[in-house]
């Protein structure tokens, strides 16, 4: 694809990462080109599921790794779409990808294990964090992700081995395209 000019975003997916693009902008008939390289694009690619001020609480099963589903704002960026009806981050393209969550929350004495999922399996050893009470607890988790199928997806779970209550104070699930 060598130097070419782009009009539309979804072009990008068959750009190679020496590809020069330029993407125009015409705000009112005037266009303004911008020369970038894809390589520096791809790092911008980036898409995050938050919540903020509590979301009520969520009782997962005893010893059972459950969704989280307290999400309630999504941020899409190139090459992924964030889906908070959905609770998870579509990887829209082939990559690498580094995912991210940061969780606050709170829950009753019990022992939290936090993870990061990728189409519906566990990706790495989760973050473990033994609650001695009710007491605010932050936990974060990140893990690289080598996607292989465009529209594979990454979602938080959370597994508790008393199944007490858990409940997000501020969260952020986050997904950046690396290379």
């Amino acid at each position: 694809m060598a130097d070419t000019k782009t009009t539309a975003l979804t072009q990008l997916t068959t750009a190679a990462d020496d590809d020069i693009l330029h993407i125009i902008d015409d705000p009112g008939g005037s266009p303004i080109s911008k020369h970038i390289e894809v390589t520096d694009l791809l790092r911008t690619a980036h898409g995050h599921l938050s919540v903020t001020g509590g979301a009520g609480t969520q009782t997962p099963t005893a010893a059972t790794w459950t969704k989280v589903t307290q999400f309630d704002t999504a941020v899409s960026g190139l090459n992924v779409t964030a889906d908070h009806s959905n609770d998870r981050i579509l990887l829209d393209n082939v990559g690498q990808y580094l995912a991210t969550w940061m969780c606050t929350f709170t829950g009753a004495a019990d022992e939290y294990r936090l993870a990061i999922y990728w189409n519906s399996a566990i990706s790495l050893v989760p973050a473990i964090t033994t609650v001695p009470g009710t007491d605010e607890e932050v936990v974060m988790v990140t893990v690289p992700v080598t996607c292989t199928i465009a529209s594979t997806y990454v979602e938080p779970y959370v597994y508790t081995v008393g199944g007490n209550a858990f409940a997000i104070k501020e969260s952020v699930l986050s997904v950046v395209r690396v290379g």
